[in-house]
């Protein structure tokens, strides 16, 4: 009997992991589409740049915790395009938009 409610116990665990780590995900993903949005609406400059180097914070903070629990191969394109925005860029509104397309 000990071992079935060792069994219930471990699996309540692991479903509970398991859905945490679906919703620390998703809101990560979220917030970075946000900032993207957000990012390519800006016409001033000064705002472009906070923004990205704000988006470039956000990733730093929560990249290592993604590592650890997602599929390397896409967070490896999605890490290279964040943190080679350049707001002196000609072109960065595409770059930003190739980030989007990453997530």
């Amino acid at each position: 009997m000990k071992r079935i409610w060792f069994a219930i116990i471990f699996l309540a665990i692991t479903i509970g992991f398991c859905v945490g780590e679906q919703i620390y995900v998703k809101k990560v993903y979220d917030d970075l589409n946000r900032q993207i949005s957000e990012a390519t609406e800006y016409e001033d400059f000064e705002d472009l740049v906070n923004s990205i180097v704000n988006m470039q914070m956000y990733w730093q903070k929560h990249n290592d915790i993604l590592f650890s629990i997602s599929y390397q191969g896409n967070l490896d394109d999605l890490s290279i395009a964040i943190k080679t925005l350049d707001p002196q860029d000609d072109d960065i509104y595409l770059k930003l938009q190739e980030v989007k397309a990453c997530n």
